[in-house]
């Protein structure tokens, strides 16, 4: 038996402290988890992932993502527009299309 999930659209939830991005909550109805691309993306900018949570919601899944700078730093000013920037179109990424490839930094990742 197959469970089939209405689509709607994702919705991204930034978490800061002041100035500083620290984590990424998506909400999404696809059984496609984000955090794999997600990787590749945010290693591209110097960004790992620290912890990575996946709950069900009513409506599909919520990914939690708490990221850091590789050298420790705070992920704000340029860092934090370019992380966004990078975030959204694959949190938002229609399942029901082909896979987009991101380039950040001359860096390609997907």
């Amino acid at each position: 038996m197959k469970h089939r999930m209405n689509h709607r659209a994702a919705t991204v939830n930034f978490e800061q402290n002041g100035s500083q991005l620290n984590a990424v909550e998506i909400d999404h109805s696809s059984p496609s988890p984000r955090v794999a691309a997600l990787h590749g993306a945010l290693f591209a900018l110097g960004i790992v992932i620290c912890t990575y949570q996946i709950r069900a919601s009513a409506a599909g899944y919520v990914e939690r993502v708490v990221i850091s700078r590789l050298d420790g730093g705070a992920i704000e000013g340029k860092l934090l527009e370019d992380t966004r920037a990078v975030i959204l179109p694959i949190a938002m990424r229609d399942d029901a299309l082909r896979e987009e490839f991101i380039t950040v930094n001359g860096c390609v990742a997907t």
